[in-house]
């Protein structure tokens, strides 16, 4: 469970030097009566009139709950959506959740409120939680109004938190020589004890900015030459900020260099809800400006505006569109004169407000710090990689992990083969071209050419090493063991033990051995790999074996079995009956001794091997009813 009190409220850099956030619109941003528009999200609480995301004070009782916007029966569109009854007026059908598939009108008390609401009361018994959007803020913003909250006064944004009208708030950083820094509010007429630490002049919490041109304000070039106000003792730089937007385009004109559209793109992190969420009429018509390959750029203007900041353009790659916001939001540190000075930096957006914090908003951080692991560039080749290894190649061609990587980012692969006969191609297709699909990155192991060539079994350094336990698996299926419910899990338990890996038992979260592991010799020296090789210790080697005898001697459907504690003792029954019930297809010993070669060792058992084999065989066989 998060710990919302624990959370880093601040804002956190991503791998690519940009931020966890960058890529989310705006809360600011968020149409009137959002949750009434197509996406908006309810989550069934029951009886329970308390929310689970968002903040209830004393909500352990009915009579204290939350507030709540109380559905008109009959008149409500929204009731009817979270109702969901086949017939009016007829007994509802609640669900767990309910995502809006389309603006739905508002109606009654539902129009005049002036934020979303947190509960919805469906009837007497029956509540839904409203979750807003995934959607960012931006820390530093102009016209901050004094906020003050259980006795603790900030500067807050009024188009989002509103404020106490009349009061200003003064918003500043501190900046250390590593070019962090670390917000500072002052509200009008207040107390420093009234401040609370995350903002006030003395918060150790510094964060990553990205500076313009790696030029900053810091104690070392006495606070850019004494743009900033340095404190002597703390070695800090205290600087008065204003935020300047700007719009990334300009004009309504067609691009037709790819490279400018490409940069202009790259300054544009803030995204923007779809225009589907807003009233009709709220846009003027899309227009074209960049064409090309399978990418269409649109600018969407506000109805009679020109291209400016509000402008939402639209990015269609394939299949797949994005809507960003045409705005650069830049910080700039104030010179004594109120000027802006040349040092600056890109407005940081983050989920956790400075005001206040809810736990939808840290999930929504999680989810987003997860997304960008999982979307890294090297996530696809890295899981390649282990798939492949665990499919059985423990050394893949960088061919063959590129084409795996491949269909996991496309989420698609295609397949083809050609008849020798009739010359006819054939082609089958994986995956629903979704990034990550496991279809299309299964296919694409399983059906390479790499994973099916039979000439690729001459080469030693093919393939890879089976595991102990596989090996165990492997020549119980091959003997077709027929196991006995109570002796033969133990016989079984005791093999796991000595070959030191049981099902379910992981030593780390790096499961029994780690994917890079080379054995000194010649797979090292090779700059090859075999995983599986962590695991044969001589120890475990002979566990395996032991193991392995103990089955075919003493494991029995009807054994004699005494225990004293650990001590088992394991005796055949006077039938002879054994659990290893395996039929040889041909009674001839080269026949069974290839049969077993190719059950056991996949047919790779050498010819001297074979014959010592089958002179032990041949005084054997028991008749047609097995092997003894």
């Amino acid at each position: 469970d998060i710990k919302i009190n624990r959370r880093d409220v601040f804002p956190k850099r991503n791998l690519y030097g940009g931020y966890i956030g960058d890529g989310y619109p705006l809360c600011v941003d968020l149409p009137s009566n959002e949750f009434l528009r197509q996406g908006a999200t309810y989550q069934l609480l029951g009886s329970s009139p308390c929310p689970e995301l968002q903040e209830a004070k004393n909500c352990q009782q009915k009579k204290n709950s939350a507030k709540a916007l109380i559905l008109e029966r009959g008149r409500s569109h929204l009731y009817n959506v979270l109702c969901h009854s086949s017939i009016p007026a007829a007994k509802c059908n609640f669900r767990s959740q309910v995502i809006l598939d389309r603006n739905i009108p508002c109606t009654g008390n539902e129009c005049s409120m002036k934020r979303s609401p947190t509960l919805i009361q469906v009837n007497e018994h029956i509540f839904y939680e409203y979750v807003r959007m995934p959607c960012v803020e931006l820390p530093f913003y102009n016209n901050a109004m004094k906020k003050t909250i259980k006795g603790k006064a900030m500067c807050s944004n009024p188009e989002l938190d509103g404020g106490l009208p009349g009061t200003s708030c003064l918003i500043m950083i501190k900046t250390n020589d590593d070019g962090n820094v670390a917000i500072i509010h002052h509200p009008q007429n207040t107390s420093d004890d009234e401040i609370p630490l995350h903002v006030h002049h003395t918060s150790p919490n510094y964060f990553a900015v990205s500076w313009d041109g790696n030029r900053f304000p810091r104690p070392s070039n006495k606070c850019g030459r004494w743009t900033c106000y340095r404190d002597y003792e703390l070695n800090e730089c205290f600087c008065v900020v204003t935020v300047v937007e700007n719009a990334v385009w300009t004009e309504s004109k067609q691009i037709h260099d790819k490279e400018v559209v490409d940069e202009m793109l790259s300054r544009m992190h803030i995204a923007s809800v779809s225009p589907d969420m807003f009233d009709p009429g709220t846009f003027a018509e899309p227009i074209v400006v960049f064409r090309q390959d399978n990418r269409i750029v649109t600018l969407i203007n506000r109805a009679g505006a020109s291209t400016n900041i509000n402008t939402i353009v639209k990015v269609e790659v394939g299949q797949k569109t994005k809507y960003l916001r045409n705005i650069k939001s830049s910080v700039f540190v104030q010179n004594a004169n109120s000027s802006s000075s040349d040092y600056s930096f890109r407005n940081p957006p983050q989920f956790m407000g400075l005001i206040k914090q809810y736990k939808r908003d840290a999930h929504y951080e999680t989810d987003a710090v997860l997304d960008h692991y999982f979307h890294h560039k090297n996530t696809a080749p890295f899981l390649a990689i282990r798939f492949i290894q665990r499919f059985g190649i423990s050394n893949p061609s960088p061919r063959y992990v590129t084409s795996v990587a491949t269909a996991f980012i496309n989420g698609a692969y295609r397949h083809t083969t050609t008849s020798n006969s009739a010359g006819t191609t054939n082609t089958w297709n994986f995956g629903t071209g979704e990034y990550g699909d496991m279809e299309a990155t299964v296919a694409a192991i399983l059906l390479d050419r790499e994973a099916r060539s039979v000439i690729l079994d001459s080469d030693p350094t093919h393939g890879s090493l089976k595991e102990p336990l596989l090996k165990v698996i492997g020549f119980m299926r091959s003997m077709k063991l027929d196991l006995d419910p109570v002796t033969s899990p133990r016989v079984v338990f005791n093999v796991l033990e000595a070959i030191d890996q049981m099902p379910h038992a992981f030593p780390s979260v790096f499961s029994f051995f780690l994917s890079d592991y080379a054995p000194p010799g010649p797979i090292a020296v090779a700059s090859l790999v075999s995983p599986e090789t962590q695991l044969y210790l001589p120890t475990n080697v002979i566990g395996l074996l032991n193991g392995l005898f103990d089955i075919i001697e003493y494991s029995s459907s009807r054994s004699n079995v005494t225990n004293t504690k650990d001590n088992y003792d394991y005796r055949h029954d006077q039938k002879g009956h054994r659990d290893i019930t395996i039929v040889p297809s041909h009674m001839e010993p080269d026949d069974i001794v290839n049969e077993l070669a190719m059950l056991l060792t996949a047919g790779r058992l050498s010819a001297i091997s074979r014959q010592i084999i089958k002179s032990a065989c041949q005084t054997s066989i028991v008749g047609s009813n097995g092997v003894g």
